[in-house]
């Protein structure tokens, strides 16, 4: 409903996905990053409280953090040191509620919070038998069972993203922070970098077949889905519209009338409404 009626691509936190653990990042890396996440913060804060008493404090507690982590041999001790971070700055009465987003509870918060994905399958034109469809990704990304999938060309898509064309009337002021696209490495290895951590799982979902859009959350903002504004040439990116294998008949009947009634309402004049088609996969 958000592509067709908003133009706008939904982006999930990690933290929402049933994979808790979707990046393999190194101890240092995770230090290097929550010290990152913690200066962003506390650089922001300490301008804006107004309060000498509390900037110092901040300030005291940021700095015996970073020295406890520097100590730190494993993820315990990385926990262990924003538990007592934590523990520093509520004695001096500072709101519970502003502590999450300036210290991150445990070491794998490091992305969990920071990173949104919109995960897809590969078809590639070069091979026309295979699909980006695959019963793993419906039953992960469709829970319910019931939804639909858009085939896109992918950098066409990325294109829309990163260069929208913006439409004064909805708002539009500006153009979005980067975007980050590719496929999913399924090796196991341990990532290099946070960027490379965004796009890589553990092996046994290498049947996935993954590519991914990321995005930052700007400040590691608690909305559980964040958006992307695309370009209003929306209509003509979508190639084919497929429907959840595991809906009934009636369900499908219903969700091709609701997605006619909009595309009548928004795009007639620019585009045709794409080939709709049933799943190829077979149900379980």
């Amino acid at each position: 409903m958000d592509l067709l009626t908003h133009r706008r691509l939904p982006l999930s936190r990690v933290d929402t996905f049933s994979d808790k653990a979707e990046a393999q990042v190194g101890l240092e890396l995770k230090k290097k990053y929550i010290l990152d996440r913690v200066d962003w913060y506390t650089q922001r804060l300490v301008s804006a409280t107004g309060n000498v008493q509390a900037d110092n404090a901040i300030v005291q507690s940021i700095e015996a953090l970073k020295g406890y982590l520097e100590t730190a041999s494993d993820d315990e001790g990385i926990n262990a040191s924003l538990e007592i971070a934590h523990g520093n700055l509520k004695q001096t009465g500072f709101k519970s509620a502003l502590l999450r987003p300036l210290i991150p509870v445990s070491a794998n918060d490091y992305l969990h919070e920071w990173y949104c994905f919109s995960c897809c399958g590969p078809n590639s034109d070069s091979e026309p038998n295979t699909s980006a469809e695959s019963y793993l990704m419906w039953k992960t990304y469709v829970p319910s069972g019931k939804g639909v999938s858009f085939t896109f060309n992918s950098l066409e898509l990325l294109r829309a993203i990163e260069d929208p064309a913006y439409d004064a009337s909805l708002g539009d002021t500006g153009p979005e922070p980067h975007i980050y696209f590719g496929k999913v490495d399924y090796s196991g290895q341990e990532a290099c970098d946070i960027e490379d951590a965004v796009f890589s799982k553990r092996a046994y979902y290498k049947d996935e077949n993954e590519v991914r859009y990321a995005k930052r959350s700007p400040g590691g903002g608690y909305e559980p889905v964040i958006y992307c504004d695309l370009s209003l040439s929306l209509p003509l990116l979508i190639q084919e519209i497929t429907f959840s294998p595991f809906m009934s008949r009636w369900e499908v009947d219903t969700y091709i009338e609701v997605i006619e009634t909009i595309w009548h309402k928004h795009f007639d004049d620019v585009a045709s409404i794409p080939q709709i088609l049933a799943s190829q996969v077979e149900r379980a």
